[in-house]
């Protein structure tokens, strides 16, 4: 809302920045696919899916555009 409100883009990438670090600690730390918990590893994969459409959507309104492939 501030970022449209002050038309700056700096404040997307601050939390587009932000986000992608915290969920990559969470990353480090937690082995996702391999969780023998099997709702705690629905859980997280719906987290890694969540964070990977903001990821997408915040880069689109920066106009960068995802690779198709890595």
């Amino acid at each position: 809302e501030n970022a449209l409100n002050d038309k700056s883009l700096n404040e997307i990438t601050e939390y587009l920045f932000r986000l992608t670090s915290e969920y990559n600690k969470f990353y480090q730390e937690n082995r996702i696919l391999t969780e023998e918990d099997e709702n705690l590893r629905e859980t997280w994969i719906v987290l890694t899916k969540t964070i990977f459409k903001v990821n997408q959507m915040l880069l689109e309104i920066l106009g960068i555009k995802l690779p198709e492939k890595m």
